[in-house]
């Protein structure tokens, strides 16, 4: 499987200029012959979002927008596209840390992040639902289907020997069997080569490769403290 990793520099705020990104980068996949491309976490309304996604308008937008870019998936590349989707369950946050797998011109999946970050400078929690577990799915490969498992952002950071690994009891990556992890992360601040090394390594324990797509976001500017 040939895997692209499109690490955008998303605007905050501006969706259908992040969806013309995203449209673009799948071209340049497409050229590249590319099966598969994996975009960053929130990468339609960029991250952070914040309080723009207590506005209903902004949320729907930002849904709308990845069904239309899931018709530029019609004769590939699959795609893995961050984006905030609602909790259609009576309970708990209205909201989720999503991303939509598009292939063959529809939404074929839809995964959400589980562990939501409370430290530092982020607040997750105040918007968003926890997802209720992680999972996999199969995508098609020249090979035969090749099995995905997907994580976004802070669901990878559970090494012991990472920032955030001691924070939780929950590991996402050893939910779910997968030949291939893929993870769309932010890059926040004061996260470096450690870090990076620290989900290689919780990809190797679950006995799966790691490909993962970052962007710099509008945290960057603030220090870990």
């Amino acid at each position: 499987m040939r895997i692209a990793l499109a690490q955008l520099n998303p605007v905050v705020g501006d969706i259908e200029g992040n969806a013309a990104r995203v449209r673009d980068m799948l071209g340049q996949g497409r050229a590249e012959r590319a099966d598969f491309v994996i975009f960053t976490e929130l990468v339609l309304p960029g991250y952070p979002p914040k309080d723009l996604v207590l506005r209903d308008q902004f949320v729907d937008r930002n849904i709308r927008a990845v069904d239309d870019i899931a018709e530029d998936t019609r004769d590939g590349p699959a795609a893995i596209v961050g984006f905030v989707d609602r909790n259609t369950t009576p309970r708990g946050a209205t909201l989720f840390n999503a991303a939509a797998l598009l292939a063959r011109g529809e939404r074929v999946a839809t995964f959400y992040k589980c562990l939501l970050p409370t430290y530092d400078v982020f607040d997750e929690h105040r918007y968003f639902e926890p997802g209720p577990g992680a999972k996999s799915v199969d995508v098609p490969a020249p090979g035969g289907p090749v099995r995905i498992g997907v994580t976004i952002c802070e669901d990878l950071w559970t090494s012991d020997t990472c920032f955030a690994g001691r924070r939780y009891q929950r590991r996402p990556i050893e939910e779910v069997a997968a030949d291939v992890q893929v993870t769309g992360t932010d890059e926040a601040g004061g996260r470096g080569d450690g870090d990076e090394d620290a989900a290689r390594e919780a990809a190797r324990q679950a006995g799966r490769a790691d490909r993962e797509a970052r962007n710099r976001h509008a945290l960057d500017q603030h220090k870990r403290i």
